[in-house]
């Protein structure tokens, strides 16, 4: 591919950063699943596997998200649209982070496994992606405002889900570290261990799921008020 110009040059960037990404996360993976039964016989090979699950939940959905939000609203070539490109490549950043937490190679021989500092970190990658995510939906917002202005209202609802999903990710962080944390963190063990990170992790991915869904779900009604503009169309040229 040779892009001709900046629709199709950042995509194209990002694409590329993508499959990066997805190729380190096989080295992780590797780490994290050989041998296959340590996700099975202890805590912390179920915990890592968790960890990576979520981790591409987040990236593929991540992926299918950005391509279908670009087809509809490519980069424009202004100061809004190289403002779009900064913020997907923040996203990308995130997204590489947060594959490297899973990893269970002790950063030096003297560290814990990286995702050891779940406490301290992970539970906030997800509020700076989700923030990452609103602030994207704003400046496309802004970026498309006079080129669209039919579709307006529904640039503004599908922000406002962003916002609503940004809220509960950071609600989830204040509850982990600022109740979990200090008050609970010995009432729920497994082998011996804290397993608190696991229930978030579990909650993480269905905030990660249900906010998929509700950016790509088209309410019924709005498919069937589409056919019906479509057979109008359709009868008029006829």
């Amino acid at each position: 591919m040779n892009p001709r110009n900046v629709s199709e040059l950042y995509p194209f960037a990002i694409y590329a950063i993508y499959a990066v990404a997805i190729g380190f996360s096989f080295t992780t993976a590797g780490s994290v699943l050989m041998p296959i039964e340590r996700a099975f016989t202890s805590f912390n090979g179920a915990f890592n596997a968790l960890a990576l699950s979520l981790a591409y939940v987040v990236t593929i959905s991540g992926l299918i998200g950005y391509s279908k939000s670009i087809a509809a609203r490519p980069h424009s070539d202004n100061k809004l649209g190289n403002l779009r490109f900064v913020v997907d490549l923040s996203i990308m950043f995130l997204v590489y982070y947060l594959i490297s937490l899973t990893d269970p190679t002790p950063i030096d021989a003297t560290s814990y496994a990286r995702f050891d500092y779940y406490e301290d970190t992970f539970t906030w990658v997800f509020p700076a992606i989700f923030g990452a995510y609103f602030a994207w939906d704003i400046i496309k917002y802004y970026e498309y405002k006079n080129v669209h202005q039919s579709e307006a209202k529904t640039n503004i609802q599908r922000g406002t889900k962003t916002l609503y999903f940004l809220l509960l990710f950071i609600i989830q962080s204040i509850l982990y570290v600022h109740v979990v944390t200090p008050h609970y963190y010995s009432s729920l063990t497994w082998d011996g261990q804290n397993a608190w990170p696991i229930v978030f992790i579990f909650t993480s991915g269905g905030l990660v799921v249900g906010y998929r869904y509700s950016k790509w779900h088209v309410p019924r009604v709005k498919k069937i008020r589409a056919k019906q503009g479509s057979a109008r169309v359709v009868t008029k040229t006829q």
